[in-house]
């Protein structure tokens, strides 16, 4: 029991840790890519960025009782894939690509972060029967 808990919190350490860095890329990748200054797509992915960043760490922090934080991420992710075509960015093949792959990864990190934490009752401590 108690080695099944220990794996289920690695998993939702590695992928909301991986989840934390695809946020930190997508804002540093407004810059990376060149956006036009002040555009729709600029502000976009810095924003979506940020927010899968912050809610990842919480994710983490908050161990099984916040999974349902990482379907956040998951509908984050789907608007990153869909942007190009929202911001009319689709054109633009660098920025373009990098939202569709950023966003598939952080959809499928948030379902193995969700997922991670069925079967522990409490991560308080650990349970010796």
């Amino acid at each position: 029991m108690i080695r099944h808990e220990i794996s289920s919190v690695r998993h939702v350490n590695w992928a909301s840790a991986l989840n934390v860095l695809a946020g930190l890329w997508l804002i540093a990748s407004a810059w990376v890519f060149k956006f036009a200054p002040h555009s729709r797509g600029l502000w976009n992915t810095v924003i979506v960025g940020i927010l899968i960043a912050l809610i990842a760490i919480w994710r983490s922090a908050g161990g099984p009782r916040w999974a349902g934080l990482s379907w956040f991420n998951v509908v984050l992710g789907g608007w990153m894939i869909a942007s190009p075509w929202i911001h009319s960015y689709v054109d633009h093949s660098r920025q373009a690509w990098n939202s569709g792959v950023v966003g598939l990864l952080v959809v499928v990190l948030a379902c193995i972060s969700e997922t991670a934490p069925e079967g522990i009752a409490d991560m308080e401590g650990p349970t010796v029967k």
